[in-house]
């Protein structure tokens, strides 16, 4: 639930069409009502976690909400101003950062990436692992489908 906070109204012309009461709720009424999350900003947005600031000279030049916009911003800057984001590699903020946001096996993965281009790759292939469907779910629904 969203402790001591009012439920979040899906609205369509001043017409409630759902209501969520929980993350999970906002996020089931979300895909039903095919609202987009622009990368999840929506649901960390809502749960209070503060974004990634690239940060080069006091000067902001990258902001990523979460893991697929830390891959993009990654990516741009690897080209735009790498200095930057070696910086938060060997610094650790970028490690921090996704261990605040729960992301403590990819946080430990990235402690060893020897420099930016082996930070892309470990990114990637998170992305590409995080993004499959879980392996039982086809299983289990094709059981269900034959009525066993």
């Amino acid at each position: 639930m969203f402790v001591g906070k009012e439920p979040f109204y899906f609205k369509s012309y001043e017409k409630v069409v759902g209501v969520a009461h929980a993350v999970r709720e906002l996020l089931r009424e979300t895909m039903r009502l095919s609202v987009p999350l622009k990368g999840g900003k929506l649901s960390l947005l809502l749960m209070g976690k503060e974004p990634f600031y690239f940060k080069s000279y006091e000067k902001v030049v990258g902001v990523a909400h979460d893991v697929r916009e830390l891959l993009r911003e990654t990516r741009r800057l690897s080209v735009e101003d790498r200095a930057c984001v070696e910086y938060h590699l060997r610094e650790g903020h970028i490690t921090q950062w996704l261990e605040y946001l729960g992301e403590r096996e990819l946080a430990k993965e990235l402690k060893n990436a020897k420099d930016v281009d082996s930070a892309l790759r470990i990114l990637e292939a998170h992305l590409l692992v995080t993004n499959l469907p879980p392996a039982t779910s086809y299983i289990s629904r094709r059981r269900r489908s034959r009525g066993g």
